[in-house]
């Protein structure tokens, strides 16, 4: 191999090299905007987390409040179990409105509670 043939390699070997690098810079680059996307969503979607629990807690008080209406109209406690709640406080204690019958409902007049 001549010095000008080693000379050609060692350019064409560095040229690799260089593209190479080139390629995990702009790898690393997309990385970091991937990540630095992510990071800024992170508030908005904790945002939204939470009105979600507010929104399924009020859920729970309406759903408390129509099974303690219809109570009060049937004179029973009925439970049901298979409603899970995320909050202990908000625990149901009586019938899902799932249960009600049509008749039910229409006797069922709502009126804001204090």
């Amino acid at each position: 191999m001549t010095q000008a043939q080693k000379f050609l390699s060692l350019t064409d070997s560095e040229r690799k090299i260089k593209a190479d690098d080139q390629d995990k810079n702009g790898e690393e680059q997309e990385a970091n905007q991937q990540q630095h996307k992510i990071v800024s969503l992170l508030p908005e979607l904790l945002a939204k987390q939470n009105l979600l629990t507010q929104d399924m807690a009020t859920q729970q008080i309406t759903i408390n409040n129509l099974s303690q209406a219809v109570e009060a109209l049937q004179g029973t406690k009925i439970s049901y179990p298979n409603i899970p709640v995320t909050n202990p406080s908000l625990a149901p204690t009586t019938a899902s409105v799932s249960e009600l019958t049509p008749s039910m409902m229409k006797s069922v007049e709502l009126s804001p509670k204090e």
